[in-house]
């Protein structure tokens, strides 16, 4: 009769590969925990920013809906980082929104001090678009970006406008 002598493995090696396997996955999810606080901190940055610019897109739109389509005294100017236009009813009161490094500021009559709107802008743009002398139609675009860690996530805004007034 043969005796065989086989080894198992004791309690001592399984409690062993255990608490090892079981650091390994503490690890990987404390890492992919961190990785997914970090892409929500720079969701939540943008979508802060997102929101602040819609709102003031909105506003200058509002306000660009009710301008005078032309003025005698203060002209239209569309372009880079500014917009300047009257607005009714006597259609010589200036307003003037502009990009001062990356908050967008409006300004009613170079009097008055600009009053800033929101901040997180990288671009401000306005074409106007003219048939004949008046301005007929505004297009807004607005650049709004958030920084997470290294990675920079540009979102664009844009609003098409009829001037009513003509």
């Amino acid at each position: 009769m043969h005796l065989y002598t086989t080894r198992g493995v004791t309690l001592v090696e399984v409690l062993m590969v255990t608490v090892i396997v079981l650091g390994l996955v503490g690890a990987l999810l404390f890492v992919i925990g961190n990785a997914g606080q970090k892409a929500w901190t720079g969701t939540e940055a943008l979508l802060v920013n997102l929101t602040q610019a819609q709102a003031a897109l909105d506003r200058m739109s509002d306000e660009v809906r009710g301008a005078c389509a032309s003025s005698p005294t203060v002209p239209w100017i569309c372009g880079a980082n500014q917009l300047q236009f009257t607005r009714p009813p006597t259609c010589d009161q200036s307003v003037t929104y502009s990009l001062a490094g990356n908050t967008l500021t409006r300004q009613v009559d170079p009097e008055e001090a600009p009053t800033d709107l929101t901040g997180g802008l990288n671009e401000f743009r306005a074409t106007c678009t003219t048939d004949g002398s008046p301005v007929h139609l505004v297009d807004l675009q607005v650049t709004a970006e958030a920084t997470s860690g290294t990675y920079m996530r540009p979102q664009t805004l844009q609003s098409q406008v009829w001037v009513a007034n003509p």
